[in-house]
């Protein structure tokens, strides 16, 4: 397992890069089973809390149907027609009236979780020998080993001219420095794309 070391033999496990509530579909063959279950439990499961309201809006099934997503403040559902239905207490409306920012409370989220969640979804990309040689302290970040250390920022971007029709509306890009570019530059770069959503 690249993420802890141990030799796992389960040909049963079906670890997902991408957790498969969020789209995903690729299987890590390097993540063992206890794993698997330790980062469903945590940092994946605070990510899908992040993107929840979305995921309904998305129509994503993810392990069983489209979730309804039900908030103290607010729901949004996919009724019997396929038609989306949102209902919300905080809503702001621009000078025609129409709704120009909906806010919905997802709940307690670790943000810390989400940032290891994101980093975990990279490095499932990459093979055993390279993370080992080159991501040690990642992968320690990612099992909570490393803390209170300065981080870079996750930049996110809502592109409002992305069709959720498209056939990749989930994926990863990921943007190795050149060995002649100055190391002041990210070793590694990456891009999770989620429906009209850049981290």
């Amino acid at each position: 397992c690249k993420y802890c070391g141990n030799i796992d033999t389960d040909i049963s496990n079906k670890s997902h890069i991408i957790p498969k509530s969020l789209g995903g579909n690729l299987l890590d063959e390097e993540e063992c089973k206890n794993c698997n279950s330790k980062f469903g439990e945590t940092i994946e499961r605070d990510l899908g809390k992040y993107l929840s309201p979305w995921k309904t809006i998305y129509n994503i099934s993810g392990h069983k149907k489209i979730p309804q997503f039900n908030a103290k403040n607010g729901f949004i559902k996919i009724d019997e027609k396929g038609k989306l239905n949102i209902g919300a207490k905080n809503i702001e409306v621009d000078n025609k009236g129409m709704p120009k920012k909906i806010t919905f409370d997802v709940g307690k989220i670790n943000m810390q979780n989400v940032y290891r969640a994101l980093v975990k979804i990279s490095m499932g990309f990459i093979e055993r020998e390279k993370i080992i040689k080159d991501f040690p302290n990642t992968i320690k970040f990612i099992n909570g080993e490393l803390k209170d250390k300065k981080l870079p920022p996750i930049i996110t971007y809502f592109n409002k001219n992305i069709n959720a029709d498209e056939k990749k509306p989930v994926f990863v890009s990921l943007f190795y420095r050149k060995e002649n570019v100055s190391k002041e530059f990210p070793y590694l770069v990456s891009e999770f794309i989620f429906y009209n959503f850049s981290f």
